[in-house]
């Protein structure tokens, strides 16, 4: 007989998640047991809260959120049972990755540089999680290519896309987006300066 029930503390593990992923299969440690004790004297199925502001669509925001232990485990020798409030921030939501399509751009002939002009057609970010407030800003599109040399389906990198909204912080554009075009060759109409020698 114990002057203080004793108490079993669980800990829930780490888990790491892409944002709108469910989360699926939470396990745990355990602590407080006495008298050579071990976590074989509990029975039942572990239920969590996870402590987290939510987005538009109701998933796990970008960041770190407490798992709390709220139910599920009984034993048979007395102990009380309840979450570690000393573990914190157990699940961590990375962001979700966006590409663009629907942008293009014009064949050039050489002019010395890698500057692109960009054909803006029906924009769309893809990868967006139904129900969330995200929308795309395409007002300062630039495009290089990847040299200045004349050639066929030169690969061209796109940059310059925001996105604006209740929840762009879940979201993340890493590689914004790519297309190709062609630069011809300059062709040389004329031959000028040159002296004959004698």
């Amino acid at each position: 007989v114990y002057r203080e029930q004793p108490k079993i503390k669980i800990s829930p593990d780490s888990k790491n998640i892409t944002y709108a992923d469910i989360v699926s299969g939470l396990t745990y440690g355990s602590s407080g047991f006495v008298n050579g004790d071990d976590a074989n004297i509990l029975a039942g199925t572990a239920s969590f809260n996870i402590n987290s502001t939510k987005s538009t669509s109701g998933h796990h925001i970008f960041g770190e959120h407490d798992i709390a232990y709220n139910s599920g485990l009984t034993n048979t020798l007395g102990y009380s049972i309840g979450d570690d409030n000393s573990t914190n921030n157990e699940l961590k939501v990375a962001k979700k990755v966006l590409t663009i399509s629907g942008i293009t751009a014009e064949n050039k002939t050489y002019d010395g540089t890698t500057n692109a002009t960009l054909i803006s057609g029906t924009n769309s970010l893809i990868g967006l999680v139904s129900g969330d407030t995200v929308s795309g800003d395409f007002s300062s599109l630039s495009g290089v290519f990847l040299d200045k040399n004349a050639g066929n389906n030169k690969a061209i990198t796109i940059s310059g896309v925001t996105i604006n909204g209740a929840d762009k912080d879940n979201y993340n554009i890493t590689n914004q987006a790519n297309t190709t075009a062609n630069i011809s060759k300059k062709d040389i109409t004329a031959v000028t300066d040159i002296t004959a020698l004698n």
